[in-house]
């Protein structure tokens, strides 16, 4: 992920929590700001609270969802600026649970244009498809 893809600054993370839609998962909360005119790439900031854990518990937290977005953003189309938000629970949730939430919450931001909120259904995949 380039530094144009991503969200840096506090401004940035605060306009997506305030204007924008909120989808919240059992261990993931993402919130969605529609593209502003002209800016169809989709940029993605992630938030790990100390709630969470120690810095070592956030910063594993932070790599498993960065992969989980890596994984699947190549196969959905999200536009604009995504805040991707830990919940305290995350810290014990698998690698594949994140991943599997994150695609949940991804393809319903996508389905609904950010709409939509509840707990995933059980019949959940297990992650993307493998190229």
């Amino acid at each position: 992920m380039g530094p144009v893809e991503r969200l840096r600054r506090r401004d940035e993370f605060r306009r997506c929590y305030r204007h924008g839609a909120k989808i919240a998962g059992r261990w993931i909360v993402l919130h969605r700001l529609a593209p502003s005119p002209g800016r169809e790439r989709v940029r993605v900031g992630f938030t790990v609270s100390r709630r969470v854990g120690k810095a070592v518990v956030r910063n594993r937290v932070k790599r498993r969802l960065r992969e989980a977005w890596r994984r699947w953003i190549k196969e959905l189309p999200v536009s604009g600026d995504v805040v991707v938000a830990a919940r305290p629970q995350a810290a014990e949730a698998s690698y594949a649970e994140l991943e599997a939430e994150l695609g949940w919450l991804l393809r319903k931001v996508c389905r609904t244009g950010g709409n939509g909120g509840g707990a995933p259904s059980a019949s959940k995949p297990s992650g993307p498809a493998s190229p």
